[in-house]
């Protein structure tokens, strides 16, 4: 074979080899667009799955089994990016009684081995009954709120599974005659982990109130914003807390509560290792 041939039979096997290359691009590409394909079939099939009478029964019963309350839910839908929400959830209470629970939307959004949970407009009613109980009884620790020291302890197995938020809720305690104990009116509610050294978590918390905050006695306030931080033993540490009518800013050094509360540490001790101790 004379030199000629043999560069015109190189030319052609490299040709050839171009063209397979190109031909495993195509490949590639056409695999890309059948998943792509797939995957807004699956998603349309779970939009139109989402919204049947099987779909919320089923997901009525499971939130039913997982809060231990009486729960009936409008509808179900998939909202972005791909959240599971339910529309009008209402507890009914047993006959005879008189607390309720609405909240208006949930969506519900897996993040990792944690749960998204957001509540919209949501309405909570506490009513003490005759024999000084709050109901709902699985929400009884939330009629003997009081302070933000209480958060810890009443949100332990919840924030260990779960991060809250809550938009424009309400909370109204009322005594066995009905007459109102206190009020938490138009608030919104952020409770979030994060990761710091040793393996530990911290629990950041932040309300804000743009209604009424009544208290014993008639007291009320308003505009309310306050932070905190919940540590892993159920310790509350006040950031920041301000009100329509005075501000409040934390010091460098501990300080002790005007009505004899423990003292509140500011946030500069989150940057060693005092945190948890």
């Amino acid at each position: 074979m004379s030199a000629e041939e043999t560069k015109k039979e190189g030319k052609n096997s490299g040709g050839s080899g171009g063209r397979g290359g190109s031909g495993g691009g195509s490949s590639f590409r056409s695999l890309v667009i059948l998943v792509l394909i797939l995957c807004a079939v699956l998603g349309i099939v779970a939009m139109v799955a989402v919204r049947t009478k099987a779909f919320r029964d089923k997901t009525q019963d499971w939130l039913g089994k997982k809060t231990g309350l009486p729960v009936k839910i409008e509808a179900t839908r998939m909202g972005w990016p791909f959240c599971l929400v339910v529309k009008n959830l209402v507890v009914e209470p047993a006959e005879g009684e008189s607390w309720q629970l609405n909240v208006e939307e949930v969506r519900l959004q897996p993040a990792g081995s944690r749960m998204d949970v957001k509540l919209s407009r949501c309405a909570l009613v506490m009513v003490k009954d005759k024999a000084g109980n709050w109901l709902p009884d699985k929400l009884s620790a939330v009629g003997e709120l009081r302070d933000i020291g209480q958060v810890g302890a009443l949100t332990l197995k919840l924030r260990q599974k779960v991060n809250l938020e809550i938009n424009r809720g309400s909370i109204l305690w009322l005594d066995s005659s009905g007459a109102q104990v206190a009020e938490l009116e138009n608030f919104d509610f952020k409770m979030t982990p994060f990761d710091i050294t040793g393996g530990r978590k911290i629990y950041y918390c932040a309300l804000r109130v743009y209604g009424n905050m009544t208290g014993a006695g008639g007291v009320r306030e308003r505009d309310i914003f306050g932070e905190w931080i919940v540590t892993e033993q159920n310790r509350c540490i006040e950031l920041e807390w301000k009100e329509a009518a005075r501000t409040r800013d934390m010091s460098d050094e501990d300080i002790d509560g005007e009505d004899g509360k423990s003292a509140v540490r500011p946030p500069e001790v989150f940057h060693g290792e005092k945190v948890g101790e």
